[in-house]
C-alpha cells in the first residue's frame, strides 16, 4: 500500500513537471517567434497595409495610434460615423510608435487622433532596474514628440488617454513585475496631463477603470494588461462626447 502511494506521488510529480516543461517550451517558442518578427520589421510598417491603402488620404475620420491597448480598442456602433482607422501595433513601445507614425501619419488627413501608449516601456523596469529613470524620461520624451507629430497633421483634436492601470498580476509574471511599474504609470500620466494644451485633450481613464487598490476592476479585465469589451465601453461613454464636441 505504501509503495503504491509512493509510486502514485512520483507519477503525479512527473506529470506536473512534464506539464510545466511543455508550457515553458511553448512560451519559449512564442517568444522566439516574436523576437524574429521584431527583427524583420521593428516598426511593423507592413502591419495593416490593406487598411492603410483604403484609408490613406481620407479627409476626416478618427485615427487611433499606440500599442496593443490601442490595437484592441473596441468601438461600439455609436462610433460608426467617425470612419475609424486603427494604427495600433501589439507590443510596441513609445519609441516604436513615435518612429512608425512619423513615417505613416503624413499619409492621412484625420479630424481626430487618439493616443494610447507607454505600458510596454514601463513593464521593462523590473528587468532593468538601474535604468528606471531613463526608461521613464525616454517614455515622456517619446510621447511628447508623438503629440508634436500628431499636431503636424490635419487633426483639430488630439486625445491623450492615460496609461490604463494594470490588472491582477498572474503568479508566473510576478518575478518580472514590481510596484515600481504602477508608480511609473502615475508619473507618466501626470506628464500626459501637462501636454493637454493647444488642441490636445487629456482623458484620465483610471477613475473609470480602477478599484480602490488602483488596479483595473476584474469586470473590465481581459488579462492583467488588457481590457475587455466592458472596459472599452466604459471609456467610450466619455470619449464619444469629447470627439463630437467641436469646441
Amino acid at each position: 500500500m505504501k509503495t503504491s502511494t509512493t509510486n502514485l506521488l512520483l507519477l503525479s510529480i512527473i506529470l506536473v513537471l512534464l506539464g510545466i516543461s511543455v508550457v515553458t517550451a511553448s512560451a519559449a517558442v512564442h517568444l522566439y517567434k516574436k523576437i524574429n518578427v521584431l527583427a524583420l520589421s521593428p516598426l511593423a510598417l507592413d502591419t495593416g497595409k490593406n487598411t492603410e491603402k483604403t484609408n490613406r488620404k481620407r479627409i476626416g475620420g478618427l485615427i487611433i495610434i499606440g500599442d496593443s491597448r490601442a490595437k484592441q480598442w473596441e468601438f461600439n456602433e455609436s462610433f460608426n460615423a467617425l470612419q475609424i482607422t486603427n494604427l495600433g501595433v501589439n507590443g510596441h513601445t513609445s519609441r516604436q510608435t513615435l518612429l512608425r507614425n512619423k513615417l505613416i501619419l503624413p499619409n492621412y488627413k484625420p479630424k481626430s487622433i487618439i493616443i494610447q501608449v507607454g505600458i510596454n516601456d514601463l513593464k521593462t523596469i523590473p528587468l532593468l532596474p538601474t535604468k528606471t529613470r531613463s526608461i521613464i524620461d525616454n517614455c515622456k520624451e517619446n510621447i511628447s514628440n508623438l503629440v508634436s507629430a500628431a499636431k503636424s497633421t490635419s487633426a483639430d483634436k488630439i486625445i491623450l488617454t492615460s496609461i490604463f492601470p494594470t490588472g491582477n498580476i498572474p503568479f508566473y509574471r510576478k518575478p518580472f513585475w514590481s510596484k515600481s511599474i504602477d508608480k511609473a504609470i502615475i508619473e507618466i500620466n501626470n506628464h500626459l496631463e501637462s501636454l493637454a494644451v493647444d488642441g490636445v485633450e487629456y482623458l484620465d481613464v483610471n477613475p473609470i477603470l480602477s478599484n480602490k487598490k488602483n488596479i483595473t476592476k476584474t469586470t473590465y479585465q481581459r488579462d492583467f494588461l488588457h481590457l475587455n469589451k466592458n472596459g472599452y465601453n466604459e471609456i467610450n461613454h466619455i470619449l464619444l462626447p469629447m470627439l463630437l464636441n467641436n469646441n
